[in-house]
Formats: C-alpha cells, structure tokens, sequence
C-alpha cells in the first residue's frame, strides 16, 4: 500500500510537468481557414477539378487570406491533373512574385 500512495503522489507531480511542458497555440481564425481552404483545393485536384480548385484559390484572395506553398503546390497540381498545363505553369512563375518559395513538393 505505501507503494501506491508513493506513486499516487507522483503523478500530480508528473502531470503538472507535462502540462507546462505543453505549448498552447493561440487560436487564429484566418489561419484555420487558409488550412481548410487547403484541404479542398487538394481534394478538388484529387477530384480532377481544377475549375473548383482554382476558384478557390481565387476566393481565397477575396477572403484576404494570403495563399501559402501548400495552396499554391495543390492548386498548380489540380490544373496539370486537368490538362491545364499553362495555367499550372502562370500559377509556378506566379509564386515568385507572391514571395513563395518552391519547395519538393512544387518541382514534382
């Protein structure tokens, strides 16, 4: 028994560690957007929809969410599932000039 109230006390012990231990993000609004607009965009291209994609990659700028890599990478990936090919490419040339940098996932 002494050896459960030994280890009884130590769990408060190593929970509260843990609980410091963990960094709380602070929730932001637009940035649970961006990723849900990412996530359809994705699915659309998966879908072979790259009108859709594309369209919300558009209203993405509408809803003054500043697209990322990943919007970019599933967006120009919709358009070359869809045979769009010069669309993916003005949306390649086109992250330059929104500050993206390609990454792995852009090149391939």
């Amino acid at each position: 028994c002494s050896s459960h109230v030994a280890a009884t006390a130590v769990v408060p012990v190593v929970l509260s560690t843990m609980v410091s231990a963990v960094h709380v993000e602070s929730y932001d609004p637009s940035q649970a957007r961006l990723k849900q607009c990412d996530v359809e965009i994705r699915n659309c291209g998966q879908t072979k929809q790259w009108q859709s994609a594309l369209g919300l990659f558009v209203g993405m700028q509408q809803m003054q969410l500043l697209p990322n890599v990943i919007s970019c990478n599933s967006t120009i990936s919709a358009c070359e599932k869809g045979g769009q090919w010069k669309l993916a490419l003005r949306l390649f040339l086109g992250m330059q000039q929104m500050e993206l940098l390609h990454n792995v996932i852009t090149y391939s």
